[in-house]
Order: structure tokens, then sequence, then C-alpha cells
């Protein structure tokens, strides 16, 4: 398994490590936390697809309805990342939540463990659905993570113990799905880079 930081666009995902990390510097984050039993987290924002508050060609009205994520394009349809990835093999649910903010509608923890050299490696998928009339704010999160100054943290139940994953800043890859709205805004601000972050490497 490889995780790559940096920023990687394909289709409609963007994909990119905090603070700039040279994929040498991944490289050696993911053997550390492999050597040493920590799990890889990763960090997907979701700007749901909206015919009216986007700049987007449009969709079926049931595709592009960004307040709806249980039928959107990039959420709950037939290729959307929740339904996608609970259909594929070896992935499991762990934990769901409705309207975790205003702009938050959906989100929900998913877990594989992978193969990596000699170490099994669990990997920890933490997805957000943002309401697709706050693409700017979905945006902002991604590059803000990017820059290594999202700190979020989530329980989840491994058995009996409660345990806390730290994503954003905490997470290997981070990755943004949905219209490219840099097309049709600008940032109203730079991302804040945090060079202490562990993300940053």
């Amino acid at each position: 398994m490889t995780l790559w930081f940096r920023v990687i666009v394909v289709g409609g995902m963007i994909a990119a490590g905090a603070a700039g990390a040279t994929l040498d510097e991944v490289r050696d984050r993911i053997a550390d936390d492999a050597a040493n039993q920590r799990p890889a987290i990763v960090h997907v924002i979701v700007a749901l697809c909206d015919n009216d508050h986007q700049g987007i060609v449009p969709v079926p009205e049931h595709l592009g309805n960004g307040q709806d994520p249980a039928h959107n394009l990039y959420w709950g349809a037939m290729y959307g990342v929740r339904s996608f990835l609970l259909r594929s093999a070896g992935w499991k649910l762990v934990s769901e939540d409705a309207h975790t903010t205003d702009s938050i509608l959906q989100s929900f923890v998913a877990t594989r463990c992978f193969q990596r050299d000699q170490d099994s490696v669990d990997v920890y998928l933490v997805a957000e659905a943002w309401d697709g009339r706050y693409i700017r704010g979905a945006t902002m999160r991604f590059l803000d993570a990017a820059a290594g100054s999202v700190r979020d943290s989530t329980a989840i139940l491994n058995g009996e113990d409660t345990v806390w994953l730290s994503y954003g800043t905490g997470s290997q890859l981070v990755c943004y799905v949905g219209h490219n709205g840099l097309m049709d805004f600008r940032p109203q601000r730079q991302p804040v880079v945090d060079t202490t972050s562990r993300a940053h490497s």
C-alpha cells in the first residue's frame, strides 16, 4: 500500500499531503506508523453535487440535489463515495452520523486492513458529505487540512474499547471529491500552513 501526499487531480478528486510533504517523507511516516502498529488515516471531503449552487453542467435532478446525500452523484449514487466504498471488498462501516454540523449533512468512518511489506496496516477512512451550497467551505477545509491546520477527532468502538481517531491534520492522506470550485471563485484567504504539525510528513 502506498499513500501519496502532494496534490493529485483525478476526475473529480483532488488528494494532497499537508504542508507539501515529499514522497519519501510520506513513505517514511507510513513505514514508521506500520512498524509501531499505528493506523493510517484518510480524510475525504465531499462537496455534494449541486445543480443550483455550483457552476456545473446540470446533471439529472435526483443526482444534483446538494442537500440530499442519499441520492447524490458524489455520495449515495452507485459510484458515490459512500455507496462505492462500502460495496468494495474488505471495507467495513464502523460508524455513521447525520448532520455533523450545519454544513456537513452526513459522515462515516470505514476501515480495512492492508498488507504493506511484512506489516499489516489498519486504514481508517473518515468521509464528510458537505451540503453542496457550502462548496466554498468544503474547499477551504480541504486546503486547510492539506496545510496541516485542521485538527479533528472522532470516537469509534473497537471491541469494548473507545478509540479516538485524529484526522485532518492527523491524516496521511486528505482528499477532496466534487466540482472544482476554484474554477468559479477564489479562496477568501490563504490556507494556514502549520509546519509543526505531524501531518506535514
